[in-house]
């Protein structure tokens, strides 16, 4: 009781958009029980007011500070901030990218598909391209087969390397299955006589 009053005191006293990131910081520092509880209810409901507050707060480049107002949603909020959400895929921070990618996994959506694309294709963190990947094959976005086909039977891919044409080809028999096979088999040359070592290599990426 006495920390609620304390708590409330403050929102009184101190601008909420000073104090705001003051109890976010402390909130990070504090373990378990009832100063932790405390805080954390008298911010949500301070959400709950001013939305803006915590959307200010996933821009911040401090990771520490974006992972601490994680901790305040729930399902019930969490939507009123998808573009924030997904936007932390972005972020400097690899860790703070990855929870960007999953939230874009969640909640779909051609901005979602878009962000994961990016990551997957160019993000500097091979984690984070890898849960991209991850993310695509499992939640079978919609167009994805067709983006992908589009890509790898594009002249330019043959440029990329073996390990990374691997990855996405893998990725397309997954989310095609049965419908990337005649791809597959339109690479498998013809005549072994005139092999170059090019055709050996399209042979066992088909």
């Amino acid at each position: 009781r006495v920390a609620s009053g304390v708590t409330a005191l403050l929102f009184e006293l101190v601008p909420e958009e000073r104090l705001w990131p003051l109890l976010l910081d402390a909130l990070a520092r504090i373990g378990e029980g009832e100063l932790r509880q405390t805080i954390i209810g008298a911010l949500r409901r301070r959400l709950a007011g001013n939305p803006a507050l915590l959307s200010q707060t996933l821009a911040s480049p401090d990771p520490t500070r974006v992972r601490t107002a994680l901790g305040l949603l729930d399902e019930r909020i969490e939507r009123l901030f998808t573009r924030e959400l997904v936007g932390l895929a972005s972020h400097p921070d690899e860790s703070i990218r990855i929870k960007g990618l999953a939230a874009a996994s969640r909640f779909g959506g051609e901005e979602a598909i878009e962000t994961l694309w990016k990551a997957m294709g160019g993000d500097p963190s091979k984690s984070v391209r890898l849960f991209a990947f991850r993310a695509i094959a499992t939640a079978r976005f919609p167009g994805i087969a067709a983006r992908l086909e589009t890509l790898i039977a594009s002249p330019q891919f043959a440029e990329r390397p073996v390990w990374e044409r691997e990855k996405y080809i893998r990725l397309l028999g997954t989310v095609a299955g049965a419908a990337a096979i005649p791809l597959f088999e339109s690479w498998l040359p013809n005549r072994k006589w005139l092999w170059q070592p090019k055709d050996f290599e399209m042979l066992e990426l088909a």
